[in-house]
């Protein structure tokens, strides 16, 4: 099983409950058009820029605790020996300084405790 399997394992058991509503962040970066002039010769916009899809360190899954006041909810999945590079223990740092929850797990069953005791599910 990989890590991907893992996320997606998360999402399908925890994505379906009332009280929770989760999304899969896709992070990396694209290079998108800067203009809509074109290169005559090869029909390609002229020049491009470089775009991130999120910040760095962002959990594999974010989402939003209904049960109470709403609550930012974070899950970091890693598989076997995996670690949280530098800046997603940033991530987590800031994410806990704003009064959010951050669950770093390696199963979905740890998921599922971490989130039960921080209260995010039942």
């Amino acid at each position: 099983m990989a890590e991907a399997d893992v996320v997606a394992q998360t999402l399908v058991e925890f994505g379906a409950l009332p009280d929770l509503t989760i999304w899969r962040v896709n992070t990396g970066q694209y290079w998108a058009p800067t203009t809509t002039e074109v290169c005559p010769a090869c029909q390609n916009p002229k020049s491009w820029r470089r775009v991130r899809t999120t910040i760095n360190g962002s959990a594999d899954i974010s989402g939003i605790a209904s049960n109470g006041p709403g609550r930012r909810v974070e899950i970091e999945l890693k598989y076997g020996k995996g670690k949280q590079r530098p800046d997603q223990v940033l991530f987590e740092e800031m994410i806990r300084r704003h009064g959010g929850t951050y669950v770093l797990g390696y199963s979905t069953d740890e998921v599922g405790t971490k989130l039960r005791a921080e209260g995010i599910i039942r």
